[in-house]
């Protein structure tokens, strides 16, 4: 039987979970690709650190220059992170001939035009499953399944330090510093969680997504971004009051003006699935004009989950290796390209005010509302006094973002009214 040889480049917790994945399913994996699958080769940034004994039985090097460039490497995996050192042996491995797995999103969300096009010119596989929900398989998905349709919607929950601290925070803790602090100490949330409660990581995803999914180039530091820091415990009391809770969503929607983008806690009601994916889960809902809804969910991160998709991704491109394909699909086959971007969205909203407790606050409000034909579905105030006034909770008609958020900083002044405000989007569809 043929071995295809790997060359991986990371010795951290996915490639451990690559090189665990491929030593106990050996015997799997050879029937369902009809050869072996042999790490010859990891890298490393250093040779003296303890490591798993599924690692520290390979030839380990330092030098991921030589390593991408021997003989006995078919195929590159790349889960080392970071963007610098990863494009240029990514580079270096597509020129010299060999097809690369990555799992690395920050590197496709920040280089990934380049190396999509050096991929599509050197006629090699540049696979990338790991980089979106870890071992979901979204990326098969629409590159795949979805191809034949055209799809009007993708909305995620994408990073699962975010969702296990907003599931915290509406099981009744009390402050998000306390639950990201806890996070930390389950090893859910980095030493410095920003990238995920600040919404980088999901922002870096969705410009996957929306590249793949609608051809469209977005750029994630251009997507709107609301992290966790802007939520206090009364949202989540008000969402449920609405008959729903708080969900980090990374929101595409295609409408008449084109894509719009957004990473930002969202209302979901209790009717949406998207409600229920809990913890460190992740979840992606898309739509398609003729398939219609449909929902992939599964675990986001980890070490087994994540090298389940690098190792999927190997596999397949091991059998166009196997049969001899010199021209692959290119990465990026699904989406027609001529999408643009949309500025803004009609969406139902979520509104929390942080209001004076006296008459006129509601017709203010109301006044501010309609003169930007914004219509009010429901209200709320919340039966607890706050020092400085009450909170009054809202949700809208579908409306203009950009009209509400207009209207919430006239409204919002210390000398008025409304002390504090806060607009996320309310999920209604069939999510």
């Amino acid at each position: 039987m043929k071995t295809v040889r790997l060359g991986l480049l990371g010795g951290g917790t996915v490639g451990t979970g690559v090189a665990r994945i491929i030593e106990t399913h050996q015997e799997e994996i050879a029937q369902r690709l009809g050869a072996n699958l042999q790490l010859t080769g990891a890298l490393v940034s250093d040779l003296s650190k303890p490591r798993d004994p599924v690692l520290s039985a390979l030839p380990l090097t330092t030098n991921g220059d030589e390593l991408v460039v021997r003989g006995d490497v078919d195929i590159v995996v790349e889960v080392m992170g970071g963007t610098t050192d990863a494009r240029l042996l990514v580079e270096r491995a597509l020129r010299t001939g060999k097809p690369v797995v990555t799992a690395n999103k920050a590197l496709l969300a920040t280089h990934g035009e380049p190396l999509f096009q050096l991929a599509a010119e050197t006629g090699l596989d540049l696979a990338f499953e790991a980089s979106v929900g870890g071992g979901i398989p979204v990326i098969r998905s629409i590159r795949e399944a979805l191809a034949s349709d055209r799809l009007t919607q993708i909305t995620g929950i994408l990073n699962g330090t975010s969702n296990y601290v907003l599931t915290q925070m509406t099981r009744g803790s009390s402050q998000i510093a306390e639950v990201i602090a806890d996070a930390q100490r389950l090893g859910y949330a980095e030493a410095d969680p920003s990238m995920d409660v600040d919404g980088i990581d999901a922002a870096q995803k969705l410009s996957i997504l929306a590249l793949l999914g609608f051809g469209l180039r977005v750029p994630f530091d251009s997507v709107p971004t609301t992290g966790l820091s802007s939520l206090e415990a009364v949202d989540f009391e008000l969402a449920a009051q609405f008959g729903g809770t708080l969900k980090p969503l990374a929101i595409a929607v295609r409408n008449s003006e084109g894509l719009y983008c957004e990473v930002t806690p969202a209302w979901v009601p209790e009717s949406s699935l998207l409600s229920h994916v809990n913890d460190a889960f992740n979840a992606v809902y898309m739509e398609g004009e003729a398939l219609g809804p449909s929902l992939l969910y599964g675990r986001g991160a980890g070490s087994l989950p994540t090298a389940v998709s690098v190792v999927s991704d190997v596999i397949e491109v091991a059998r166009n290796l196997l049969r001899g394909s010199d021209s692959p699909a290119p990465s990026f086959s699904f989406g027609s390209g001529h999408c643009t971007r949309a500025a803004d969205a009609e969406m139902e909203q979520f509104v929390r005010l942080q209001v004076a407790d006296e008459p006129g606050v509601l017709a203010s409000v109301a006044t501010a509302l309609g003169q930007r034909g914004i219509s009010v579905h429901q209200v709320i105030q919340f039966p607890v006094e706050w020092s400085e006034g009450a909170i009054l909770g809202l949700t809208t008609h579908p409306c203009s973002r950009a009209g509400l958020l207009e209207a919430l900083k006239e409204l919002e002044n210390p000398n008025g009214a409304v002390k504090k405000a806060l607009a996320l989007p309310a999920l209604r569809s069939n999510a």
